[in-house]
């Protein structure tokens, strides 16, 4: 192994650069702007036409975030919060900022060419977004704090996303028969370039206190107080679709018989590097009281200088691809002029591939280092079985799903939908990745361990009224059974004993839901007043009730120490948990209301929304579960059309103008108690152990 020398680590300081861009500053953010320039023409050349659209915009946000109480990780006093007698207020509050900085670049250019019964359709879309979110908290902990000085910690992610999409369409007729094909390629590349992480502690100087940077000891684990990183994910989708329809007669009635062909390959790329950076003495280190643009890194002063020390966990990388191929056939039926049936099935295959994971890797050969030390066994058949591995949720290669549709038109301009479908919603390949980092909203590790498909099996029954043009009156009810939904799970995973971040399959899911839908014009109220068919007025509301059964394994030592071969054993156990509970991102009930006025030149809108408890995480304990309270907000909009042909126009958008906070809530000792005698290792719904 080459050794490492002074000159070394100074050249490789030096190659990576200077600290002049970290540190805070100052400055005041513009309001939101858009702009959109379009263009679009098509010519007639004898019995060909072609055309063509074209489109740049720009558009830029800032915002800010206001945390008035954050309470997440380190952050969780454990109800150890103390308050003034007199004000009610806290002593010694949380507060957090994320000040958000969005620009967005967009360019679209379509060509199209058409004759009779032939037509090809070339698309193109470019964007390129920066979006910098950098997120700063001050507060207290359980066991963090400087006396009556608060702990601040700070996180930049400034980051740069290009997505390309590349898609020719094409449509022929021949005579009866109709031939459609498509093939596209898409690029996205997720670039978080020289994100950073920093730990700021208090100096006092002659008049006043401030919060400086400071390195961390090269001899301590982890990433350290002070660190640089950089993440790049790429991922290339690869499609095509062909289908094959035929058009017959069954009296008067038009029939479609359709079979078709659909392909999808994605490929995934990521690098993950990280350079804590540190001092070898801390003791006698200077650089806590000076502004960290003016840090040395010449390394100069070995003992002193600050240094990049990049370790195993410093590189993290993956490579992944799946391939996901369908053959389908359906039929459009009509019985008659009011009865219709589209019918069909699909059959889909799908496979997931690992080419590289180092961080998956580093688990394996530690794994494989202890499999001959512990053991697990399954208490109900006595067989030895895997750490973790359910062999009752692995992925199917084949999912065979069928659909069917019927409508029914009693009357006109009022239909009678019913459906019944199966869809299966694959992972993305970074979620079979075994990333894993600091999740500074959440204030905790956020990892990835792998999750397999989720099977959906829909059904809905849907009443459509349309009384005018542009007006609808609908209620519909639905149901679906969800296998394998995928959730964020709060959980712990390692001996420590530390809560992490889990992206992770429960069972099961069961979602009953009633949907109302309004959009109504108001010229009946008066027919005299013109002013009113600009007008119209919109509301939908949506109800949700959903039960949810998640699992994981929990292990209880047999016996005690090792057996003659040096291995110990632990029973493996399945813990169940059913609970009457929303899906993870979920909302019971959502409504909102709108009055919408398009005039000649003047058009506005308002609108009020309403969500209510929203799962934020979950877990297999109700103290890991934490819910968003519900939360009214109030938007409106405002546009003009300039110009003699009306082709410019200029809009004015204002959100939340009741400023509404985001809440959360999450289950302490207060709201819930442990049944005596009850354990999780035989638990099977929430009732069994929790009241």
């Amino acid at each position: 192994m080459e050794k490492i020398t002074v000159q070394m680590i100074a050249e490789q300081n030096k190659k990576i650069g200077g600290l002049e861009r970290l540190g805070t500053r100052v400055y005041n953010a513009a309001p939101g702007q858009n702009y959109q320039f379009s263009l679009g023409r098509n010519y007639l050349f004898g019995k060909d036409r072609i055309g063509f659209v074209g489109s740049l915009s720009y558009r830029n946000e800032q915002s800010i975030d206001d945390m008035v109480n954050f309470e997440r990780g380190d952050f969780n006093k454990l109800n150890g919060n103390k308050y003034d007698a007199k004000t009610g207020g806290e002593l010694r509050p949380n507060r957090a900022k994320q000040y958000n900085f969005t620009t967005t670049w967009g360019a679209l250019f379509n060509f199209g060419w058409s004759r009779k019964g032939h037509s090809v359709t070339v698309r193109n879309f470019y964007s390129r977004v920066f979006a910098n979110q950098f997120f700063r908290v001050a507060g207290w902990g359980q066991d963090i704090g400087f006396g009556d000085d608060p702990v601040v910690r700070e996180y930049d992610r400034p980051k740069f996303i290009d997505l390309l999409q590349n898609r020719i369409n094409g449509e022929h007729s021949f005579g009866k028969f109709k031939l459609d094909w498509s093939i596209a390629r898409n690029k996205v590349t997720n670039h978080e370039q020289d994100a950073t992480e920093a730990w700021l502690g208090p100096v006092k100087t002659a008049n006043d206190k401030i919060y400086n940077y400071s390195p961390g000891l090269t001899t301590q684990p982890g990433v350290g107080q002070l660190n640089r990183s950089e993440y790049k994910y790429e991922e290339t989708n690869h499609l095509a679709e062909v289908a094959l329809s035929y058009k017959l007669s069954i009296g008067k009635l038009n029939q479609v018989v359709k079979a078709g062909y659909q392909y999808l390959e994605k490929k995934g790329d990521y690098h993950w590097n990280i350079l804590p950076i540190g001092v070898a003495n801390g003791l006698s280190s200077i650089y806590s009281y000076q502004q960290i643009q003016f840090w040395k890194m010449d390394f100069a002063n070995p003992l002193n200088d600050p240094y990049y020390y990049p370790a195993d966990f410093s590189a993290n990388n993956y490579s992944g691809k799946n391939n996901n191929q369908a053959v389908f056939a359906m039929m459009d039926n009509r019985f008659t002029n009011w009865l219709r049936l589209v019918w069909g099935f699909r059959a889909e295959y799908y496979k997931y591939e690992k080419i590289k994971d180092a961080a998956a890797e580093r688990i394996a050969k530690s794994l494989m280092q202890n499999l001959d030390k512990q053991k697990y066994v399954d208490p109900q058949t006595g067989n030895l079985v895997h750490q973790t591995i359910d062999a009752s949720a692995e992925e199917k290669e084949w999912q065979y799903m069928p659909s069917a549709n019927l409508t029914i038109t009693p009357l006109k301009n009022f239909n009678i939908r019913a459906s019944f479908a199966k869809s299966a919603i694959r992972p993305s390949l970074i979620e079979n990745s075994s990333f894993a980092r600091f999740n500074y909203l959440y204030g905790r590790l956020q990892r990835n361990t792998g999750v397999i498909s989720t099977i959906i099996t829909h059904y809905d029954l849907r009443l459509e009224w349309y009384p005018g043009a542009g007006e609808v009156l609908s209620a519909g009810y639905f149901r679906k059974h969800f296998k394998n939904p995928v959730e964020m799970y709060m959980d712990i995973t390692t001996t420590s004993g530390a809560v992490e971040l889990l992206t992770a399959n429960s069972d099961y899911a069961d979602v009953d839901g009633l949907e109302f839908d309004l959009r109504k014009n108001l010229s009946f109220i008066s027919k005299d007043v013109k002013f009113l068919e600009d007008v119209w007025f919109s509301s939908n509301l949506t109800l949700q009730r959903s039960e949810v059964q998640a699992s994981a394994f929990r292990y209880e030592t047999m016996g005690a120490g090792k057996d003659q071969n040096n291995v110990s054993y632990s029973y493996r156990y399945k813990t169940l948990l059913r609970e009457k509970r929303p899906l993870y991102g979920q909302v019971p009930v959502l409504y909102n209301i709108g009055l919408q006025y398009t005039g000649d030149r003047l058009g506005a809108n308002i609108a009020f929304n309403h969500s209510g408890y929203k799962t934020f995480t979950v877990g297999m304990r109700p103290d890991f579960s934490e819910f968003e309270r519900p939360r009214n907000q109030l938007d409106a909009q405002l546009s003009y059309k300039f110009t003699k042909n009306k082709k410019i126009e200029a809009r004015l958008n204002m959100s939340n103008l009741t400023n509404s906070p985001y809440r959360f809530f999450v289950n302490s000792e207060q709201t819930f108690k442990i049944k005596p005698g009850s354990s999780i290792m035989t638990m099977k719904e929430w009732s069994d152990v929790y009241e």
